[in-house]
């Protein structure tokens, strides 16, 4: 989510295991997957939302940002809630793209007793992708032109300032391209920063599926292509998990960054999720899949577990504080993201996790976890569709 790296998350690659095809571009919309999943939804509207459109981060002081913006437009795309979707898109249109050189958002807004501000005018690039994405699908579903343009001046940014050709270390090919964190601080002397949470790798599926250009000066599907292969090779610890945040360098494979804590945490876990939503019998998957699978973990699920750990640390017990400062019970949308992604990787015969009795507030992340969770599950039973083809009702 953001360039200081509040939270963040990516998998693995083996390039022969072929992408799922794309979904077609002729699909029939479905209808709402549940009752539970649209009242998930209202309720969303209703704790996290303000009458102006501003997505409030409950869990971050009350911040806002272009991350929680961007995933408040995509499901309010995906119930068909155009209404919503035009006050989320006019506040994030009017308080974050405001940057003099581009068509990116500044990713932090502030509020204050009489109004609010952003505090920094950085870009994080999850949050670009995301609000690009859900005004791609905004397009196709409701068939505005502006939805469209807007998507595709950011998409035209994200390629100019935030795709990066490197010496990356990848298998030989004339160029390697990375999806940088943000414009400004994660290129240095010392080599370059990656979050891979922020790979949303349906997204760059569906933008390298629209994007006309012949294949060569395309950058969508080599991203997807060379992200895979990164995850791939960003496996650490005993569990083979990855970092919330690596640094390529000269080596000959990426390490967790210095400056950040070595773990796999609560940025990383969209990783899983978003590869499941792409491919969800990709290999990569598997470590995740097993650590999450493991009795102690199952016993006492965690959101973090340090990346030189063979096991989850010692959860709290009901009425008692964390025993380590990484032990904080999982949250509720962390527990639906795990199971989404079970299910997704192993079938339906995957044995549900059930909330810890140490159950933690659903705050706006957590929210956020579960019904990105919900979409992911709900697009990959419909054949990949894409938030727009979700459902035809909120």
């Amino acid at each position: 989510m953001t360039p200081s790296g509040l939270r963040s998350l990516l998998p693995v690659i083996v390039l022969a295991a072929a992408p799922l095809p794309l979904r077609s571009a002729t699909t029939t919309p479905l209808p709402p997957a549940s009752l539970s999943t649209a009242a998930r939804y209202e309720d969303f509207k209703a704790r996290f939302i303000t009458p102006r459109g501003r997505v409030v981060d409950t869990g971050n002081d009350y911040i806002s940002h272009s991350e929680g913006q961007g995933y408040g437009m995509l499901f309010a795309t995906a119930f068909n809630d155009r209404a919503t979707f035009e006050l989320l898109w006019k506040w994030t249109r009017e308080q974050l793209q405001i940057r003099d050189t581009d068509k990116l958002l500044a990713w932090r807004w502030v509020p204050t007793p009489y109004g609010g501000f952003v505090d920094d005018k950085n870009n994080a690039t999850d949050g670009d992708l995301l609000v690009a994405w859900a005004l791609h699908c905004a397009d196709r579903r409701w068939q505005v032109p502006a939805f469209r343009a807007a998507s595709r001046a950011l998409l035209d940014d994200m390629e100019r300032y935030l795709v990066a050709s490197q010496p990356l270390p990848l298998p030989a090919r004339s160029s390697r391209l990375a999806l940088l964190p943000g414009r400004a601080g994660f290129v240095s002397a010392e080599g370059i920063t990656l979050n891979l949470s922020y790979y949303v790798w349906p997204a760059l599926a569906d933008f390298a599926a629209a994007d006309t250009r012949p294949a060569g000066q395309s950058p969508w599907r080599q991203l997807i292509e060379d992200g895979l292969t990164l995850l791939s090779l960003s496996r650490f610890g005993p569990r083979s998990l990855p970092a919330n945040w690596i640094l390529l360098d000269t080596g000959p494979a990426p390490r967790p960054a210095p400056g950040h804590p070595a773990a796999f945490g609560y940025d990383a876990v969209r990783i899983p999720l978003y590869l499941a939503w792409y491919q969800p019998r990709h290999p990569a998957l598997a470590p995740v899949v097993g650590y999450w699978s493991t009795p102690d973990w199952r016993r006492h699920p965690v959101n973090e577990i340090a990346l030189d750990q063979a096991s989850p640390p010692p959860a709290a017990t009901t009425g008692a504080a964390p025993s380590a400062p990484d032990a904080h019970p999982a949250s509720p949308g962390l527990i639906a993201l795990v199971n989404a992604t079970g299910r997704l990787r192993l079938g339906r015969t995957w044995d549900p996790v059930t909330l810890p009795t140490t159950a933690v507030e659903d705050d706006y992340y957590s929210a956020c976890l579960d019904l990105l969770s919900r979409l992911a599950l709900a697009a990959n039973a419909a054949r990949r569709l894409t938030p727009a083809e979700l459902y035809d009702t909120p």
